[in-house]
């Protein structure tokens, strides 16, 4: 099943996103980081793989940082701290969203740098992708 979502971040934009669930409950989900530039779509890769994840029982959001793709905000504005906050409120809306205990995150290119910017207890594994 997959969905469009909304949901704020500390600055208060509204970010856009994805949300594809499994057809079982699941307590496991994964989180999706474009690269610079990219957007929630990462050219069809991110679509391809959060499917795969959630025909194999895992939660997945793909989501658009502020100012990129459909989400609100200045991408010209964008710095590393405020991407970093866009994934931590994306992990918060996540686990509260689909009761989740065990959050992975795949970033890809500057998203595997946000995704171990923002690394935290909550994150239980980590894959980067073509890291910048």
């Amino acid at each position: 099943m997959e969905y469009t979502i909304r949901f704020r971040n500390n600055s208060n934009f509204c970010l856009a996103g994805v949300l594809h669930s499994p057809v079982e409950h699941s307590n496991a989900g994964i989180i999706f980081l474009h690269g610079f530039a990219g957007k929630k779509d990462e050219n069809g890769l991110f679509p391809y793989a959060a499917n795969i994840l959630s025909q194999n029982g895992y939660h997945a959001l793909r989501f658009d940082f502020a100012g990129a793709g459909e989400s609100q905000g200045d991408y010209l504005q964008s710095t590393l701290k405020s991407q970093k906050n866009d994934f931590l409120s994306a992990v918060d809306f996540f686990i509260k969203r689909c009761s989740l205990n065990k959050v992975g995150v795949i970033g890809f290119s500057l998203g595997a740098t946000i995704a171990l910017l923002g690394y935290n207890r909550r994150i239980k594994a980590m894959a980067l992708w073509s890291p910048a």
